[in-house]
């Protein structure tokens, strides 16, 4: 068996397992409800919890560490997807699913990161309905030193926020819709953030 045939059967094997994972399932005001298997909540489009993480590359000015999902990915297999992150799982706290999911997918040890919680959301389309609990990470890394999870990102990129917004709405390059809406979901809190500073300054 090749290399390749190799890592495909791995990423099946891991698509599986995370299909029987135990998911936190709660209502439209975020009140914990049961739990159910993530197969099940995806079949059902329930709604969960799950963590979205802004990497923030400040050796690169600044610009966001994005990756591309793998094919055997249960939402939105092969799209680019800004945030680092997932669901969150029966028994897990939101910053311990962020922590977990950092190093999971990245390689990126959390204690050595400063990981800052900015808001949570709730989001839906026709394929998920989720609150949003979105995190920045400021990583002063390089890109040799991130180690990606070959069972789940098929690569990573660093690229300014201009450059993934471009891509996005006039290039048509496939992005996962909630991880865009969380990323201006950051931008209109900056935006806000710097009104009120200039208004204080007046």
């Amino acid at each position: 068996m090749s290399a390749e045939q190799n890592l495909l059967t791995e990423r099946e094997a891991a698509r599986k397992a995370s299909d029987k994972e135990t998911v936190l399932i709660v209502d439209e005001n975020d009140n914990e409800i049961g739990d159910e298997p993530r197969k099940e909540m995806r079949a059902r489009n329930l709604i969960h919890r799950a963590s979205y993480i802004l990497v923030v590359m400040k050796r690169y000015n600044n610009k966001l560490l994005i990756q591309k999902r793998v094919s055997t990915k249960d939402y939105l297999p092969g799209y680019y997807d800004i945030c680092t992150g997932g669901v969150v799982n029966k028994g897990e706290t939101e910053k311990g699913n962020a922590e977990k999911e950092l190093t999971e997918e990245l390689g990126i040890d959390s204690s050595k990161v400063t990981l800052k919680k900015h808001s949570k959301f709730f989001y839906q389309d026709q394929r998920a309905r989720v609150w949003c609990t979105l995190w920045v990470c400021e990583f002063d890394g390089a890109e040799d030193d991130i180690v990606t999870q070959k069972s789940e990102v098929e690569s990573v990129h660093i690229k300014s926020i201009g450059q993934i917004l471009d891509e996005y709405y006039k290039q048509n390059i496939k992005y996962t819709p909630d991880s865009i809406n969380a990323l201006e979901q950051y931008l209109a809190q900056k935006a806000q953030n710097q009104d009120m500073i200039k208004k204080a300054v007046v």
